[in-house]
């Protein structure tokens, strides 16, 4: 919470007021200079607006830092001070990170194999996002859905399984040039580039192998 500092009217007459305008411009530019923002991302900075009771004296020099070990997320406090006069305030700054990401284009009901036209592009908010999210729809196109997923809710790796448990699958084998593949079923579940357990059908042996695609995941020697 901003602390509101008065001054007696002698004082005010005397030095000017400092624009609470200023105050926001170089609390936004101090978060702007501290966030850490992915190339493809979006993002807003605004500084709240200070009481419109608050009175400080115009400073010539005025200072911004953010106090204690912050996290520059949604919503962090900027100090401002000013050296003569000698005058201190806080002030909230709200960033907002916005990046794009596929979403469900409709409701879609659990286990639905997904296909292109249940995923658009969106804009949403890094803030509230949980998971590995994703920008291509050939990645997850053929993908179970484990749980069903309102109109434009983020797709998300936790919520998918290109290969599922109990899935008959091919399991291949080998490097460069030489490579042999046999049929094994999924003991658990992952997306793209997971890691999964997988049971060779054949030997009945159990083996970690990683997810290439719909049905198919690799182990490399």
């Amino acid at each position: 919470m901003a602390l509101t500092l008065f001054f007696p009217a002698w004082v005010l007459a005397g030095s000017g007021l400092m624009p609470h305008s200023a105050l926001k411009t170089k609390a936004e530019e101090l978060v702007r200079a501290a966030v850490s923002v992915p190339a493809d991302a979006k993002v807003d900075i605004k500084a709240n607006d200070p009481d419109s009771r608050l009175r400080l004296p115009f400073c010539p020099d005025l200072q911004a830092s953010l106090p204690g070990n912050q996290s520059i997320d949604a919503n962090v406090t900027v100090k401002l001070w000013c050296q003569a006069p000698k005058w201190q305030f806080y002030l909230s700054v709200t960033t907002d990170i916005t990046v794009p990401m596929l979403v469900a284009s409709r409701a879609l009901p659990s286990g639905i194999t997904v296909a292109d036209s249940d995923l658009v592009v969106d804009w949403q908010s890094q803030n509230r996002l949980t998971g590995r999210t994703f920008t291509d729809k050939s990645v997850i196109a053929g993908a179970k859905l484990k749980r069903g997923l309102s109109a434009g809710t983020p797709v998300t790796a936790d919520n998918l399984c290109m290969v599922c448990r109990g899935d008959k699958v091919t399991l291949s084998a080998g490097s460069g040039g030489l490579r042999i593949s046999v049929t094994g079923t999924a003991l658990s579940d992952g997306t793209f580039g997971d890691t999964v357990r997988i049971r060779n059908d054949g030997s009945g042996r159990v083996v970690e192998a990683r997810v290439e695609a719909q049905g198919r995941v690799a182990v490399a020697y």
